[in-house]
């Protein structure tokens, strides 16, 4: 069996067991009875169903096992190793559900497969179900096959996800998936896009799918805390527009560190990267921006460098 994300058990101290629901969806309770002895002589199964909770999501940075797809192609089987069999002749798909990237996102994803052929064979990675959704990647995995043995295979996206979303992995050959892991991204110094924001408030400003635009007097964008305790950055870059040529933008510190960032657009009416040096920021500390009077700004993203 694999172990499912929408329930868990705890095992009480008068040895009775309380199941807690997470999510929407059918589950298994399954017991083992060994009878005083080294071997298992009872197997017991009893079935679940949960529902007014909503979805449960699943992490992507935890590993998701090949078989706990939502939804999948009818040509598909139950593979070895928790995983999904995919069929030989024809194109079959295996689906996610409310794969839940979070606001940091990922774009690089490890897949461990069984192929066991000599010959190249294809993945295809969707954000989305086949041909409704938005290709992420056309990949090759070509590994020397050992029988019964999965290799994984790192691959980028052509795209960061960050939020909910659907992954399907689809091919046109016929071999096994034990599962897949996204890559966490290191939040501290990682492209961290505006809209983000934990907290965002000030005179004017209208907040997008990535970007916060039209920034004016007095905003301010609360990022939350970040931990530069092992790594500090040595440079901050801000990727902005705007029809000035200067905003200043003040970088706050949870320590009341105010470090003056003077973004100059040199005539580029598209949007434009701006490096800063920086010094002194270290431990943990909240990071906030505040865009100082007279500014008119769109913010897409920034980001540290160490």
């Amino acid at each position: 069996g694999i172990v499912t994300n929408i329930a868990d058990c705890v095992v009480n101290p008068d040895k009775t067991v309380t199941v807690r629901a997470k999510g929407d969806g059918e589950f298994f309770l399954r017991a083992l009875c060994k009878n005083g002895t080294d071997r298992v002589h009872i197997l017991s199964v009893l079935p679940f169903t949960a529902s007014g909770l909503g979805a449960a999501f699943i992490d992507p940075y935890e590993g998701v096992a090949g078989g706990l797809y939502s939804r999948a192609s009818e040509n598909i089987c139950s593979g070895v190793n928790r995983g999904v069999g995919f069929a030989f002749g024809g194109t079959s798909w295996a689906a996610y559900d409310n794969v839940d990237f979070g606001s940091e996102g990922s774009d690089t994803v490890t897949v461990s497969i069984w192929a066991n052929t000599l010959d190249p064979v294809k993945l295809w990675v969707w954000d989305g179900i086949p041909g409704d959704g938005e290709l992420l990647g056309e990949f090759i995995y070509h590994k020397t096959p050992n029988w019964m043995v999965f290799v994984p295979e790192t691959y980028k996206l052509s795209k960061k996800l960050r939020g909910v979303h659907t992954i399907c992995m689809e091919t046109d050959c016929g071999y096994q998936m034990s599962g897949f892991c996204f890559e966490r991204a290191q939040r501290e110094f990682a492209e961290i896009n505006a809209a983000s924001a934990e907290q965002i408030y000030g005179d004017k400003f209208t907040k997008g799918e990535d970007e916060v635009t039209g920034i004016g007097n007095n905003v301010v964008l609360d990022f939350g805390e970040f931990d530069f305790t092992k790594e500090q950055p040595g440079r901050l870059v801000i990727c902005g527009r705007s029809p000035l040529p200067l905003n200043s933008i003040h970088l706050t510190t949870g320590d009341g560190q105010r470090i003056l960032c003077e973004f100059r657009t040199d005539g580029e009416s598209g949007y434009v990267e701006r490096e800063f040096p920086l010094d002194g920021i270290s431990g943990r500390q909240k990071i906030s921006f505040t865009f100082l009077p007279g500014s008119d700004f769109d913010f897409k993203y920034f980001k540290f460098i160490r």
